[in-house]
Protein backbone atom coordinates (compact mmCIF):
# COMPACT_ATOMS: atom_id res chain seq x y z
CA UNK A 1 0.00 0.00 0.00
CA UNK A 2 3.00 2.80 1.42
CA UNK A 3 4.94 1.51 -2.21
CA UNK A 4 1.45 2.29 -4.48
CA UNK A 5 1.50 5.78 -2.51
CA UNK A 6 4.70 6.92 -3.80
CA UNK A 7 4.56 5.70 -7.14
CA UNK A 8 1.07 7.84 -7.23
CA UNK A 9 2.14 11.14 -5.27
CA UNK A 10 5.10 11.19 -7.77
CA UNK A 11 7.81 11.14 -4.89
CA UNK A 12 10.33 9.01 -6.87
CA UNK A 13 10.25 11.42 -9.79
CA UNK A 14 10.77 13.77 -7.27
CA UNK A 15 13.58 12.04 -5.92
CA UNK A 16 14.97 11.32 -9.50
CA UNK A 17 15.65 15.46 -10.15
CA UNK A 18 16.98 15.97 -6.33
CA UNK A 19 19.21 13.25 -7.38
CA UNK A 20 20.05 14.67 -10.25
CA UNK A 21 21.17 18.66 -8.83
CA UNK A 22 17.80 19.76 -9.48
CA UNK A 23 15.86 22.24 -6.62
CA UNK A 24 12.76 23.13 -8.71
CA UNK A 25 11.20 21.77 -11.71
CA UNK A 26 8.21 23.12 -12.96
CA UNK A 27 5.91 22.76 -17.07
CA UNK A 28 7.28 25.77 -19.34
CA UNK A 29 3.60 27.13 -19.16
CA UNK A 30 3.51 27.47 -15.63
CA UNK A 31 6.77 28.82 -15.66
CA UNK A 32 5.99 31.74 -18.02
CA UNK A 33 2.75 32.43 -16.64
CA UNK A 34 4.64 33.30 -13.63
CA UNK A 35 7.94 34.96 -14.78
CA UNK A 36 6.66 36.46 -18.26
CA UNK A 37 6.69 39.93 -17.07
CA UNK A 38 10.44 40.09 -15.65
CA UNK A 39 11.62 40.04 -18.93
CA UNK A 40 11.41 42.53 -22.47
CA UNK A 41 12.01 39.32 -24.26
CA UNK A 42 9.10 37.37 -23.48
CA UNK A 43 6.62 40.95 -22.59
CA UNK A 44 4.04 40.29 -23.69
CA UNK A 45 3.76 36.68 -23.37
CA UNK A 46 2.97 34.69 -26.68
CA UNK A 47 0.89 31.31 -25.42
CA UNK A 48 0.49 30.52 -29.44
CA UNK A 49 4.92 30.13 -29.74
CA UNK A 50 7.08 27.55 -29.08
CA UNK A 51 7.32 27.07 -25.21
CA UNK A 52 10.44 26.04 -24.60
CA UNK A 53 12.27 28.54 -27.05
CA UNK A 54 10.22 31.13 -24.52
CA UNK A 55 11.81 30.04 -21.58
CA UNK A 56 15.16 30.41 -22.89
CA UNK A 57 14.84 33.83 -23.78
CA UNK A 58 13.57 35.05 -20.39
CA UNK A 59 16.36 32.74 -18.90
CA UNK A 60 19.27 34.10 -21.15
CA UNK A 61 17.54 37.46 -21.40
CA UNK A 62 19.69 40.76 -20.84
CA UNK A 63 16.46 43.26 -20.74
CA UNK A 64 14.53 43.39 -18.19
CA UNK A 65 11.04 44.52 -19.18
CA UNK A 66 9.80 47.71 -18.16
CA UNK A 67 7.87 46.31 -15.51
CA UNK A 68 10.66 44.94 -13.22
CA UNK A 69 13.19 47.74 -13.74
CA UNK A 70 10.25 50.03 -12.35
CA UNK A 71 9.03 48.13 -9.72
CA UNK A 72 13.15 47.51 -8.25
CA UNK A 73 15.02 50.57 -9.16
CA UNK A 74 16.93 49.04 -12.20
CA UNK A 75 17.41 45.30 -11.34
CA UNK A 76 20.51 43.74 -13.49
CA UNK A 77 19.65 41.51 -16.17
CA UNK A 78 19.20 37.50 -15.90
CA UNK A 79 21.91 36.62 -18.28
CA UNK A 80 21.69 32.71 -17.28
CA UNK A 81 23.61 29.96 -18.75
CA UNK A 82 21.89 26.64 -20.01
CA UNK A 83 23.48 23.67 -18.93
CA UNK A 84 24.39 25.49 -16.02
CA UNK A 85 21.78 27.27 -14.04
CA UNK A 86 19.14 25.39 -15.75
CA UNK A 87 18.29 22.90 -18.21
CA UNK A 88 15.12 22.47 -20.38
CA UNK A 89 13.96 19.06 -20.60
CA UNK A 90 10.83 18.08 -23.45
CA UNK A 91 7.97 19.83 -21.60
CA UNK A 92 10.04 21.18 -17.90
CA UNK A 93 12.50 23.36 -17.11
CA UNK A 94 14.63 22.34 -14.26
CA UNK A 95 17.10 24.88 -12.10
CA UNK A 96 19.41 23.67 -10.31
CA UNK A 97 20.66 26.58 -7.39
CA UNK A 98 17.65 27.78 -5.09
CA UNK A 99 19.52 31.13 -5.52
CA UNK A 100 18.84 31.06 -9.21
CA UNK A 101 14.87 30.80 -8.18
CA UNK A 102 15.27 33.39 -5.31
CA UNK A 103 16.67 35.70 -8.51
CA UNK A 104 13.54 35.09 -10.35
CA UNK A 105 11.23 35.92 -7.51
CA UNK A 106 12.64 38.64 -6.35
CA UNK A 107 12.77 40.36 -9.92
CA UNK A 108 8.95 38.71 -9.78
CA UNK A 109 8.04 41.28 -6.41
Amino acid sequence: LMLHQVQYLGLTENVKVRRAGFCHRTTFTAFLHRYYLISGATWPLNTSGDMKQTCSALMSSGSPSVFSSRAVGGMEPLLLKEGVDYVLGNTKIFIREPKTLFRLESQRA
